[in-house]
């Protein structure tokens, strides 16, 4: 995993700059193979700019609720399968809907009535609603009250399901939530 520093010589990191991981891959010498690179922003970043992870190998990735804009094709790279937009009025700039992929087969979680929600539904890309998000979890109450996980966000090293969320059990996990 790579994760962006919060403070550089004590100045916090606010920006992720233009192609800053341009065709990023995550490698492992030892079987001379590429795999999906995660990455993990601080909440000390307010923007992605444009095409900052261009053709980079990202599956996943959780933009925390500090982001308030990502430039055009910050994500197009044809790996992304999922991303999370904590923050409902993050700015997103497309003119072509290849900010997250240059396919719709990407999932797009957000808030409902928020610039993700909106994004989606311009470039026909699939939308995911979320109710609550923990430090690992993405979940959502159901209407018999139990809860059901959505998605896995990789931020820990060890997965544990909860048999409890807000007092609540877990009863389902959605289809391709660990995906």
């Amino acid at each position: 995993a790579v994760t962006i520093p919060s403070e550089i010589d004590g100045k916090p990191v606010v920006s992720i700059g233009e192609y800053a991981f341009l065709s990023c891959t995550g490698y492992d010498e030892t079987a001379s193979s590429s795999y999906s690179l995660i990455i993990n922003i601080p909440e000390t970043v307010t923007s992605i700019k444009e095409s900052a992870f261009f053709l980079s190998r990202i599956e996943n990735i959780t933009i925390p609720a500090s982001v308030t804009s990502i430039g055009q094709n910050a994500f197009n790279s044809g790996y992304l399968k999922n991303i999370v937009i904590e923050n409902p009025d993050c700015a997103i700039y497309s003119e072509d809907g290849y900010t997250f992929s240059n396919g719709s087969a990407v999932n797009i979680y957000g808030f409902a009535d928020s610039t993700a929600a909106a994004y989606a539904e311009t470039y026909s890309k699939i939308f995911h609603e979320i109710e609550e998000i923990n430090e690992d979890y993405l979940y959502r109450e159901l209407e018999d009250g139990t809860m059901e996980i959505v998605l896995f966000l990789q931020k820990s090293e060890n997965i544990e399901i909860p048999s409890e969320l807000d007092g609540k059990p877990v009863t389902s996990i959605a289809d391709m939530a660990f995906y």
